[in-house]
């Protein structure tokens, strides 16, 4: 069996591949011992932890954008959400949390919009990123510990010096606590008089807790905006309320991008993720969706999360070099992405492939319909069609035989070329391995199996006499094998008529020789009438062997 990597197959259904998408969070992957579902339908992301704690890598970057939403399931869960890419974090639509604990970490900066919305028990947001010890501690107890505690009391934690700025301009509404971890914690835009607002939906006291090297820069319209909460690290928190709480101008917001470090990226985790690709798997054209294992065991979504995550990084490292050199650690990564890449776009290329031939394959069984009701009519007329005017009228019927035919044909060459597209992609893609070793098989083909076609009758009024420049008698169950019925024309003056010319144009015989002289090829001998019919076979001719 030949080997091959793995690659996603929801990577497939959609992601780009080389730019970071603002829309909704993009390659996620569980890590930690933890696990997970994770998809999209329409502008909805729903987001499933299979235990109470959950750590969730994200590849492609974490954004929502406005009249987007991202759902956290369960009752009481922790969710811990690590960010790469080198911009930051944009909440432009929905973030809902319900009764979890939601914790977004980006070094890079995070900004609520002022249409964005949080809604959750706890509500974390930090720019200062954490270990693989503190992710490890988190999936075991679903707390980071230096942000545990009463807030009025607890020792504030170290904050790593080049963090990002970490800004509400919108709503976040929370059962318990809100907590800002940055250089910058503020809900005032620079230059403006806007602000973000702070909600407590608990019948306990609500805390809004600021960490950063510049405190927290706060504005509210009254001091009752502010009931049962209490507040951590506010600028000049000695002041009376009037002068504290009054927005100020040219103070507060400003977005914060390119500040991830190699500092901020755990290379094991990287690395850890990429080896989880490292083994021979097949996939199937026709269900994109599962990926087999070397024993034919289908592959948990943790491993095609692991697919999605190192694409969807290596999407944004390719257009980021402050990325690329926080990266310089995870030289797996930066070696070997690349091919995932290539053969996710690979499968795309299927993808697509697929589409087109299901839509000519609606084609062709419209053209079969069609051809079989022209034959219809022409056999109908030829029976019992008399008068001056019977040779024009077969004529034209004649003419709909071969327009209907022509169609037929042309759906199957697309077919074809489709079929031959398709080999070379899943060739391609086998051929790749991102170490040299492991692989991933391509199986599965396109339909080529092609319709028993109606042969159109011979009769006394099957020729034109030459009034029309046709050959009738082309399409008579081959009774006259192509020759020219007309024996006042000599060959070579008339002009064929399409199915003839099609033959002549992809064979080297020439079709006014009678095929009584010859003995007829395999191929040939497949599409000769049996009855009233006549098929074409996978090894066609482009002519149309039912009317020869």
């Amino acid at each position: 069996m030949k080997k091959l990597n793995k690659l996603s197959l929801s990577l497939v259904v959609g992601s780009l591949l080389f730019t970071q998408s603002y829309a909704l969070p993009s390659g996620g992957k569980f890590t930690h011992g933890t696990s997970g579902s994770i998809s999209v339908s329409g502008g909805t992301m729903n987001i499933s932890g299979s235990k109470t704690n959950s750590v969730i890598q994200w590849g492609g970057g974490f954004n929502i954008a406005n009249g987007e939403t991202v759902n956290f399931k369960g009752n009481g869960y922790n969710y811990l959400n690590i960010v790469y890419g080198s911009k930051s974090s944009h909440i432009d639509g929905t973030l809902e949390g319900g009764t979890n604990n939601i914790f977004l970490i980006n070094p890079n900066g995070i900004v609520v919009g002022k249409d964005g919305s949080i809604n959750a028990n706890r509500v974390f947001l930090s720019a200062s990123s954490i270990g693989d010890k503190e992710m490890k501690e988190f999936a075991k107890d679903g707390k980071i510990s230096a942000f545990e505690g009463n807030p009025l009391t607890t020792a504030s934690p170290v904050i790593k010096s080049n963090a990002g700025n970490v800004i509400n301009l919108g709503t976040i509404t929370a059962g318990e606590r809100v907590v800002m971890v940055g250089n910058q914690n503020s809900n005032i835009a620079y230059g403006s008089t806007e602000y973000g607002k702070f909600f407590g939906t608990g019948s306990d006291k609500f805390y809004v807790q600021s960490y950063g090297l510049n405190k927290l820069i706060i504005a509210v319209s009254s001091f009752s905006e502010l009931i049962n909460f209490n507040i951590k690290g506010f600028e000049a928190l000695s002041g009376s309320q009037d002068t504290y709480f009054t927005p100020k101008d040219n103070i507060g917001y400003l977005e914060t991008n390119d500040k991830i470090t190699s500092a901020d990226i755990d290379s094991n985790i990287i690395n850890s993720i990429f080896s989880d690709l490292k083994f021979n798997s097949s996939v199937n054209i026709n269900d994109l969706s599962k990926i087999y294992g070397e024993n034919g065991e289908l592959l948990s979504e943790n491993i095609l999360q692991s697919m999605d995550f190192i694409t969807a990084l290596y999407g944004q490292a390719s257009t980021s070099d402050t990325l690329k050199n926080a990266l310089a650690n995870s030289q797996d990564f930066l070696n070997n992405a690349g091919k995932i890449a290539d053969i996710q776009a690979k499968l795309k290329n299927i993808s697509d492939l697929k589409t087109q031939q299901a839509s000519n394959k609606a084609e062709y069984d419209k053209a079969v319909e069609e051809y079989k009701k022209a034959v219809e009519a022409y056999n109908t007329a030829l029976k019992g069609l008399t008068g001056n005017n019977a040779d024009t009228t077969l004529a034209g019927l004649k003419q709909a035989v071969d327009n209907a035919y022509k169609k037929v044909q042309d759906s199957i060459n697309k077919n074809e070329d489709y079929y031959t597209q398709l080999e070379g992609l899943k060739t391609e893609v086998s051929d790749i391995s991102i170490d040299g070793e492991h692989k991933l098989t391509a199986s599965g083909s396109f339909d080529r199996n092609y319709a028993i076609l109606p042969s159109v009758n011979s009769g006394s009024n099957n020729s034109n006499n030459g009034n029309d420049g046709t050959d009738s008698g082309d399409i008579n169950n081959g009774n006259n094998n192509g020759s020219n019925n007309n024996p006042n024309d000599t060959i070579g003056q008339q002009e064929p008529d399409i199915a003839t010319a099609l033959l002549m144009q992809t064979t080297d015989e020439d079709p006014n020789i009678n095929e009584d002289d010859k003995q007829a090829s395999i191929d040939e001998a497949s599409t000769q009438e049996s009855g009233n019919a006549c098929i074409v076979s996978d090894n066609f001719k482009a002519g149309n062997p039912c009317s020869r």
